[in-house]
């Protein structure tokens, strides 16, 4: 028999009968494939189930047929019992037996008694032959060398006795040390056999022999020594002349004394006390010799000379006086004189002082230059004399707080003005974000906790924390009203045959507020047949029926199948599958069906180990545990590695878990910088854990790219207001608009978050929820986030919604509901390009959308991919869709040209006289005589690329600046007005930008087009006072608000009488201040200053708008 390939429609060739290509697979996606005799495989066979003969091989040792016996005894083996103790072993050859254990410490014989363990050598049984040495002669003795080698050796000069500790070295020769104390005796002495008697002492005789003499029997007196010498009596007697009463002894050093007087001794002179030099002009040298030196003993002060500047001497290095004109000691230093002890000129005129005046004590250091007090330094201020400038020549770059030529760790405020030549950059400074593991006391109140050494330098005073496993209050979370029940939904009823698998339950419940926890309920269990836990699906599943103690609290939902030893946690039910109820709250268990792949559970829907769980246990707990708390530091021991906090506490385990909570110091900079006018926010390159921020209308949020990562902070949904937004508006303004987010990574932080109720206002479990005109998104990365991703529609309309180069990624925990990562439904204007959009259950939503670009983007996994019902003006390709839902993109582009609209028709050498137009707003004539409206002509070239169009070129003016559009009538109180291209100017025009040599020149060149801009100075702010000129800078002028105002807004005054004339000069809004409502207006470098300030009038905003345009043909 022949091998076959099957046939197929082969839906790439006409729906043809084709054999299957060889390489390609057979779907055979809810068939099978009976009656086969034989089925031969190349490569592996997978199937969820193997049948053999009607029976399931579950991969099991129990399923397999004809097993051989496996023994259970040595007995079975062939071998011999043994007695009890005896240990099995080996011959060698492979026969096996029981023998008994050898004794483990025998007894020992020949020279040694006891057992090995005890072992010693018996007495006299170490000879000649047991050293391993030869034998000597009679008289000989055994002597080692000090290395460990032994010789019998012959003593030289006799031998016997005691006393020597090592009789003779291995020459024969006795050592000094080798003799001990008291050893020798006069029987060792060669006296010639004298006997010494008591108290004779030892000499040698003249033959050189010892011998014994007697001491003289009585004492001898210097009388009867002969030839005694002459002793001297007096100095005279030694041949020296004696001097007057108080004279001196002096010796000249060469063995010769005289007397001289005591006053003066060569060039010295005493009196009393005083010593002084005999000559004039001569000094006085104290000279220690060698290392010696003058020492002064006592206490009192050593008093130095003092004198005026006028009798400073000597001009020699080292003098030191105590100057009384200037009341300092000071001294020479071979060039000048100077004070001692501090900072001082040569003239006197340029010192430091540590005090005001002397004996003062005010602690305040004075600078004075050429007799000027240029600064003073006390223990709180640093004061620079006004006439003092500070430059400081250092180029050093500032990179951050800690570099530059100046670092300030405060706060700086100038009166004067400020001028820089560099970039400036306005940035708030945050603590380090950490999460961390802290000791703590257990069951009683504390507020410290005690922190690893490594985590500690990242604290602050002030700084702002959540402690998990803590609470106010020791009162724990009880089981009251908490219950579960189970049941299956499409499965068939076990048959009870033993191998079915269990699904066993229990729950636990936790307080949104406090974060308490409760102690899990008993367990209940559902089984269901082993092969079909893989069938779950919408229609089988398992239905947990759970009920609660109130509807502030959510439930734990622990789940254990099969042999699983841990309930491990399945899900947190919050409000939005909880709703209000309190009983009969039905949760489905989809098991693997519904759970995301990027969820970070496991594929049974399982929170792991590697989750990233924090507070809510793991494992089913046992007992109630502590919740959370929102405190501050308020001090650090950096010895005790100890931190304080605000409030106090009390926590179950001894260990707690601790987040740095960013969230008000954030908030608290945004509405700073808001307050402030500067309307912007930079944050630093780290991580910030965050509960919420609010963005005030006209405020951007920047980061530093994918180093600035903001977290949200675990259990962090709003139970006041029961969102789950991550940024949203902030409240207190009638509308936003002008609201940038870029720069920035965001991680939702999904598995440690539960979603709220959503029925009514569905952007409630959107980490992103903003709105207005002008929304922007650039370099956005948000990921990992428990419901959407960014929620911009709102019933007032959304307008110009922006999102570029960001990627929206990993939404929900599960399928079951379908979270977008985009949801702009009804959006004016929108442009959305470069972007990622990932792993959602829904799709990109844009219906109704009037006017937008969604191209190029990569959508992945989202659902049906872009979702755009009933759009229109859009274009919706190229993008990258990919997938397993089947994604499509709802609508084609249908976008007709934008300028396709009041078309013109030139040509060469002809006027051109356009028709009158009548310009409408909400049904009424336009006035453009009223705010200074005037009219402008503009002349672009139009390009289209992908069926985007860009206007590029200016063709406005002729190359000598004359407009090629002039106005026959510029614009009426009825809305009409009218224009015109002379005839030269029409031929100048084609012969620059023909649609030929637009074409020619690109590809993508649609021609010309043209636009009729209205532009308009509408009064929108009451001027409430004086106007005030700063000298070569702007005009400032208090308004009644200046809410509505924006930096770089171009205005002109209306009303506001000025010299020189300020009326119909286009100005630019330079500075703002909220606080004094006055804004700075920038006229330009040609206008100069006001010299005569105007009182009253308005402000009003330039308002440009188109209200004609079209095609060039």
């Amino acid at each position: 028999m022949a091998n076959r390939f099957p046939l197929v429609v082969d839906t790439t060739a006409g729906n043809q009968f084709r054999e299957l290509p060889d390489g390609d697979n057979l779907l055979l996606t809810n068939s099978s494939i009976v009656n086969a005799l034989d089925i031969t495989a190349l490569g592996t066979v997978t199937a969820s189930q193997l049948v053999v003969d009607g029976t399931v091989f579950r991969n099991e040792y129990a399923d397999l047929q004809n097993k051989p016996t496996i023994p259970t005894s040595i007995l079975q083996l062939g071998i011999g019992d043994g007695t009890t103790g005896q240990f099995l072993t080996t011959n060698g050859s492979g026969v096996i037996s029981f023998q008994n254990l050898p004794d483990t410490d025998p007894s020992v014989g020949g020279d040694l008694t006891g057992t090995v363990s005890t072992a010693t050598i018996n007495a006299n049984t170490i000879g000649i032959s047991q050293l391993d040495v030869n034998d000597g002669t009679i008289g000989q003795v055994l002597a080692t060398d000090g290395s460990g080698n032994l010789q019998f050796l012959t003593i030289s000069g006799g031998g016997g006795g005691g006393g020597a500790s090592n009789f003779v070295d291995l020459g024969g020769q006795i050592a000094l040390s080798q003799i001990d104390d008291d050893f020798i005796t006069p029987a060792k002495l060669n006296d010639n056999s004298q006997v010494p008697t008591a108290g004779q002492y030892l000499t040698v005789s003249a033959g050189g022999d010892f011998e014994y003499l007697n001491l003289p029997t009585t004492n001898p007196e210097w009388v009867n020594v002969q030839n005694k010498p002459t002793i001297p009596a007096t100095l005279t007697d030694l041949g020296i002349t004696d001097g007057d009463a108080g004279d001196l002894l002096k010796t000249d050093g060469a063995g010769n004394f005289s007397f001289t007087a005591f006053d003066s001794i060569e060039n010295i002179e005493f009196s009393g006390t005083t010593i002084r030099t005999v000559t004039d002009n001569s000094n006085i040298s104290l000279d220690p010799k060698g290392n010696g030196y003058v020492n002064v003993i006592g206490t009192n002060a050593l008093v130095l000379p003092t004198g005026t500047t006028g009798e400073r001497s000597p001009n020699v290095a080292g003098a030191m006086r105590l100057n009384s004109t200037l009341g300092i000691f000071e001294g020479y230093d071979g060039s000048n004189w100077s004070g001692l002890g501090g900072v001082r000129s040569v003239d006197g005129l340029t010192y430091v002082s540590a005090e005001t005046t002397p004996g003062a004590s005010d602690d305040t250091i004075t600078f004075v230059t050429n007799d000027q007090t240029s600064a003073t330094l006390t223990e709180t201020k640093l004061e620079i004399n006004q006439a003092v400038g500070v430059k400081i020549k250092s180029t050093q770059t500032a990179l951050d707080f800690e570099t530059g030529a100046l670092s300030v760790d405060g706060g700086v405020s100038i009166k004067g003005n400020l001028i820089v030549s560099g970039a400036i950059s306005v940035n708030e400074e945050f603590n380090t974000s950490i999460k961390f593991d802290g000791a703590t006391l257990t069951d009683t109140s504390t507020n410290q906790i005690t922190v690893n050494p490594s985590d500690i330098s990242f604290l602050a005073t002030s700084m702002k924390l959540r402690i998990f496993g803590a609470s106010a209050d020791n009162v724990d979370q009880d089981t009251s009203n908490l219950g579960v029940q189970v049941s299956r939904v499409g499965f068939a009823t076990p048959d009870a045959s033993g191998n079915e698998v269990t699904f066993s339950y229990r729950v636990a419940q936790m307080d949104q507020n406090t974060g308490k926890i409760s102690a899990v309920t008993a367990a209940v269990d559902i089984t269901i047949e082993p092969d079909e836990i893989t069938d779950f699906n919408n229609n089988k599943n398992i239905q947990v029926v759970v009920s609660r103690v109130s509807s502030s609290h959510n439930v734990l939902v622990y789940r254990k199948v099969g042999s699983e030893v841990d309930y491990s946690l399945h899900t947190v039910l919050g409000p939005k599958e909880l709703g209000n109820a309190l009983s009969n709250i039905v949760y489905t268990d989809y098991y693997d069906f519904a759970v995301t792949p990027w969820s970070k559970l496991s594929t049974q829907g399982m929170y792991t180990a590697t989750s990233g769980l924090v507070h809510v246990p793991l494992v089913a707990p046992g007992t109630p545990k502590l919740g959370f708390i929102d405190t501050s530091i308020t001090d650090i021991n950096t010895d005790t590695n100890i931190i304080t906090v605000a409030n106090s506490y009390f926590a179950s385990q001894a260990t707690v878990e601790v987040v740095v909570d960013d969230t008000i110091p954030v908030q608290t900079a945004i509405d700073a910088a808001k307050t402030q006018n500067r309307n912007g926010l930079t944050l630093e390159n780290r991580t910030y854990f965050i509960q919420r921020l609010e963005i005030p209308d006209g405020f951007t949020l920047k980061g530093g790219g994918d180093q600035t990562r903001i977290i949200k902070q675990y259990w962090s949904t709003d139970v006041s207001t029961g969102d789950n937004n991550f940024i949203r508006p902030k409240s207190g303004y009638a509308t936003y608009g002008n609201i940038t987010i870029r720069d920035v990574r965001i991680d939702g932080n999904a598995q440690n978050q539960y979603l709220t109720t959503d029925t009514t206002t569905k952007y409630l479990n959107y980490a992103v929820y903003l709105y207005g005109t002008d929304i922007l998104f650039e370099n956005v990365e948000l990921d990992n986030v428990i419901g959407g991703g960014i929620y911009a529609y709102h019933a007032s309309i959304t307008n110009n919604l922006t999102i570029l180069n960001s990627e929206i990624t990993g939404g929900g925990l599960t399928y079951s509901y379908d979270w977008n990562p985009l949801y702009a439904d009804e959006c004016r204007t929108i442009k959305i390009a470069h972007n990622t959009f990932k792993d959602y259950p829904g799709p990109v939503s844009i219906s109704a959308v009037q006017k937008g670009i969604v191209s190029p983007n990569i959508v992945d996994n989202c659902g049906e991919g872009i979702f755009a019902y009933g759009a229109t003006k859009i274009v919706l390709t190229p993008n990258v869709l990919l997938g397993p839902a089947g994604e499509f993109i709802s609508n084609p582009d249908v976008l007709n040209s934008e300028y396709d609209s009041v078309n013109v028709n030139i040509e060469p050498g002809v006027d051109f006289n356009s028709p009158q137009f009548v310009y409408q707003e909400n049904g009424a004539f336009f006035d453009f005589t009223a705010n200074q409206g005037q009219l402008t002509g503009i002349i672009n070239e139009l390009r289209k690329t992908n069926n985007v169009e860009e206007l590029s070129t200016d063709y406005s003016e002729t190359l000598g600046g004359d407009d090629y559009i002039a106005f026959t009538n510029a614009g009426d109180v009825n809305g009409a007005f009218a224009f015109r291209i002379v005839a030269s100017r029409v031929s100048d025009l084609l012969s620059r930008a023909s649609y030929t040599q637009l074409v020619t020149a690109n590809a993508n060149s649609q021609g010309l087009v043209y636009r009729i801009v209205a532009t308009e100075y509408v009064p929108q702010k009451t001027v409430s006072g004086a106007g005030n000129q700063l000298a070569g800078s702007h005009y400032e002028v208090p308004v009644n608000s200046t809410t509505g105002l924006n930096l770089e807004d171009i205005v002109r005054l209306v009303g506001h009488n000025t010299t020189p004339p300020s009326g119909g000069i286009n100005g630019t809004i330079k500075t703002i201040n909220t606080i004094s409502n006055t804004i700075g207006i920038d006229f330009g470098d040609g206008f100069g200053d006001i010299t005569v300030v105007g009182n009253s009038g308005q402000v009003a905003l330039q308002n440009n708008f188109v209200v004609a345009k079209g095609k060039i043909n």
